[in-house]
């Protein structure tokens, strides 16, 4: 079998193409002929997802470690103080992160059981002779193709890693309770006066933060600056634009193009919408106050598509 790596990179080409022919198939003055180009790539892009789903599931269950760094640690000792303090900000932070992604009103509702043992979120162990500790957790794709956790994990690393200027977008992926949950995380090294380093080695590639103490009181300040968000819910009228993976362009009924991320639970309704269908949309609208930036950034998240 192929590495997920080479696997996602052919995909990542193929839906692009995928998607220029469907939008030539609308556009063109020989439709007939165009659809057939676009028939060809759809069943690639099919093959090529389902390769990629037989990959991810032979790798279940992923590997991420946190290692804790300070002088106050015996060598590969942790007290139980400490664990006890760190351990349910963490599961709250990767857990929330991945229920955004999952589900539509990801921050509005609560975690539900059988999402909890659908990641499998658990510790592993703590490596010997050091203070690593090592999570396990089920990254197996669903019938989409697509992973919560996965997902979930890749925005967590790229909050910890993201500038000023990328943070609005960054927290917005995680999510206002997972945001709170890594505020209180930073804080909790912070008071304890620990470095860390988390890494996960994912299927396209090796992720790493490295959490020196002046880079946790970077982020846990960002967390604070963009952590108060405001929220509404718009209904929008209008016809999709553009249709990409995550995201949805709508062209609103003033000409006004707006990019929406979509959770997983709607992927198969939106994969369902063609270029220019009239649709109705609810909205998730969120405002991040920015002062350093001198805008206020606001990003959009779909609830709920009801077809014309």
């Amino acid at each position: 079998m192929r590495s997920i790596a080479k696997i996602e990179k052919e995909l990542k080409v193929v839906r692009r193409i995928d998607e220029r022919n469907w939008k030539a198939v609308e556009t063109s003055d020989q439709p007939k002929i165009e659809k057939l180009f676009a028939i060809s790539s759809d069943k690639r892009r099919f093959v090529l997802e389902r390769e990629l789903a037989a990959a991810k599931a032979e790798r279940a269950h992923e590997l991420f470690g946190l290692r804790l760094h300070t002088p106050q640690f015996s060598p590969g000792t942790i007290p139980l103080r400490v664990f006890a303090k760190i351990a349910p900000l963490i599961n709250d932070a990767i857990e929330q992160t991945a229920w955004r992604e999952w589900d539509a009103q990801g921050d509005a509702s609560a975690i539900n059981d059988g999402f909890r043992r659908l990641i499998n979120l658990r510790l592993a162990g703590i490596n010997t002779g050091s203070t690593e500790l090592v999570f396990l957790g089920n990254t197996s794709p669903d019938l989409t193709g697509e992973s919560a956790l996965e997902s979930g994990l890749r925005n967590f690393f790229e909050l910890l890693a993201a500038n000023s200027q990328d943070f609005p977008q960054a927290v917005d992926g995680i999510g206002t309770r997972a945001t709170k949950s890594v505020m209180r995380l930073m804080k909790a090294f912070e008071s304890e006066n620990i470095g860390v380093e988390f890494s996960w080695n994912a299927p396209s590639g090796q992720f790493y933060w490295n959490g020196y103490p002046d880079e946790i009181t970077r982020v846990r300040a960002l967390l604070e600056e963009f952590g108060e968000a405001k929220t509404l819910v718009r209904s929008v009228g209008g016809v999709v634009s553009a249709l990409n993976r995550k995201t949805i362009q709508i062209e609103t009924e003033s000409g006004k193009k707006i990019n929406v991320k979509y959770p997983i639970s709607l992927m198969e309704q939106v994969h369902s919408l063609h270029l220019d269908q009239r649709c109705h949309f609810s909205l998730e609208e969120t405002s991040y106050p920015a002062d350093k930036l001198g805008v206020k950034p606001v990003v959009y998240r779909l609830v709920e598509i009801t077809l014309e």
